[in-house]
This record gives structure tokens, C-alpha cells and sequence, in this order.
């Protein structure tokens, strides 16, 4: 595990007890920023100024986003996922899980409503408007191998409060488990938004269903990952280095069949300048 000076370590204490205990502590607004809590740490704080309004307008522009999506996707078995946090965030993009019958008819119906296609990929089709991405996921993927299957999550929803919006969402259990898989499978990199997710979510019920949904390696990585940045230990977000990603990943291939069978799939794309540009990026960024 990697580790810094006893200056970063003491940092990421105070904003950890910010995030996770509303504890005002001042000065931490770059690290808040790359752990993808900043709009949480900013509040919590009462800081303002531009960093603040252009937050906040962010958000905005993502309820805004989120409250089109939910009118136009009426009656079609879909639902919001990695939206509702236990901490306030802005997202970079949309993500919305939908039943491979119907992801062809979501998709249609927000061009009618002035998205504009971007990529249709085997298991996402990503649409933009007013510069916000949303991506329709069959199945939860990257680089086109499965890491969770979306039918299953589908089968544990629930409807959520999403900033004055009632929206369909995964039940608080399944978005720990969707937490972990996103940020170990295919982010390779964890941030004090996952560990707050995880943490502060997590119970019997999230343990067994990640147990059923073969994650829990994932699951024990962001939880000592975590606990172990919070006490200024290492630092975070924590990439996960390239040899455990593969064992990882070998390790998902060999539980999880959905993993196995699309793998071949992705090896097609070796060539891929896309391929190679997001592989690249995910061993290099210091957060996403």
C-alpha cells in the first residue's frame, strides 16, 4: 500500500471526519475534490465563493438531466444507480440501468426529447445532452467484459429521493454492492466517495448480497482500503496496483460466468485505440 508524509496523512483524517462525520475542518478542497466528495465537504464547511456556485450549479444541471430521463423512461423496467449517495456529490455522467428489451425504446425516447446518440456499445448506449452524459446499461461493464449482471439488480429496486425528485433507485444494499464492483472492477481506483458509500450502507444484507453476487473480495478491498486512508495510513483515492487488478480480475473470471463469457469479446479489441486510451488513463489518473 502506498503512503505519504505524516502532512497528507493528517489531511485526509480531517476530511474524512468531514465526509463521513460532518465535522468542519478547513483547507481540503483539491483532496475533496479528487476523492469526489467536494460539493459535500464544501457544505459541510459553509465555504463559498466560485468553487461553491459552480458546484451547486453542476448539480443543477444533473437534476435537471435526471428529472428528463425519469419522465421519458416512465413504464420501461430501468433504474437510476450510483445517483443516490450518502454523500452529496456532483456526478460526472448519468448512469441508468435498463432491461436489455427495453434499452433500444429508452434510448429512443430520449433522442425524441434532444439527446444526441454519442456510442452504442454491447452493453451501454451513451446519449448527451446539455453536456451531460447518461448511460443506458444492459449490464454494468467495462471495456465490454461484465462485472455485474444487470438483471439481478434489477430484481432489487426501490424508489429514492434524488434532490426533490422521487426516482426509481437499487435498494441501499445493492448499491454497496454496486459501489465496491464499480470501483475495484472497473475504475481500478478508490475514492473516500466508494468508502462512504460502503461504510455508511453496509449491512447484513449488503454482506450477503454481495456474498451471492461474487464480490466480496471487492467489497473487503474497499472497506481496508478505506479504513486504512482514514486513519492517514495511505493515501486516497488508493489506485489499485496493475498486478492485483489482473488477479482481480482472473479471480471474477473464475466465479462470476458472466465476467468469463465476455471476455473473448473484449480480447477482439486489443487493437482498439479506445481500448488503449482507457486502459492507459486508468493506469496513470490520480482519480476519475
Amino acid at each position: 500500500m502506498r503512503s505519504r508524509g505524516g502532512g497528507y496523512g493528517e489531511s485526509l483524517r480531517r476530511l474524512c471526519g468531514s465526509v463521513l462525520n460532518n465535522e468542519p475542518s478547513g483547507g481540503l478542497i483539491e483532496l475533496a475534490r479528487l476523492n469526489k466528495v467536494l460539493l459535500h465537504y464544501l457544505r459541510v464547511n459553509g465555504v463559498n465563493g466560485a468553487v461553491r456556485d459552480s458546484e451547486e450549479a453542476k448539480l443543477r444541471a444533473v437534476v435537471k438531466i435526471v428529472e428528463e430521463v425519469r419522465d421519458a423512461l416512465s413504464g420501461l423496467n430501468y433504474a437510476f444507480f450510483k445517483l443516490v449517495k450518502p454523500v452529496t456529490y456532483t456526478p460526472a455522467d448519468v448512469d441508468v440501468l435498463v432491461a436489455s428489451s427495453e434499452v433500444n425504446e429508452a434510448a429512443l425516447r430520449l433522442i425524441r426529447l434532444g439527446f444526441r446518440l454519442m456510442v452504442v456499445e454491447p452493453y451501454t448506449i451513451t446519449l448527451v445532452k446539455n453536456g451531460i452524459n447518461v448511460d443506458l446499461y444492459t449490464n454494468p461493464s467495462v471495456g465490454n467484459i461484465v462485472y455485474l449482471n444487470g438483471a439481478d439488480l434489477l430484481g432489487f429496486k426501490a424508489m429514492d429521493h434524488y434532490h426533490g425528485l422521487s426516482i426509481p433507485t437499487l435498494t441501499r444494499e445493492a448499491e454497496v454492492v454496486v459501489a465496491a464492483a464499480h470501483a475495484v472492477y472497473k475504475e481500478w481506483l478508490i475514492t473516500l466517495n466508494d468508502y462512504a458509500t460502503v461504510k455508511t450502507w453496509i449491512s447484513r444484507g449488503a454482506v450477503e448480497l454481495c456474498l451471492r453476487m461474487k464480490c466480496s473480495e471487492a467489497l473487503g478491498l474497499v472497506l481496508s482500503i478505506g479504513e486504512s486512508a482514514c486513519s492517514g495510513l495511505i493515501e486516497m483515492p488508493y489506485r489499485i496496483k496493475t498486478p492485483l487488478v489482473m488477479a482481480l480480475l482472473a479471480n471474477r473470471a473464475l466465479r462470476f460466468k458472466p465476467t468469463a463469457s465476455t471476455i473473448p469479446m473484449a480480447t477482439r479489441r486489443l487493437n482498439d485505440a479506445r481500448l488503449i486510451n482507457l486502459v492507459t488513463s486508468k493506469l496513470s489518473r490520480l482519480t476519475y
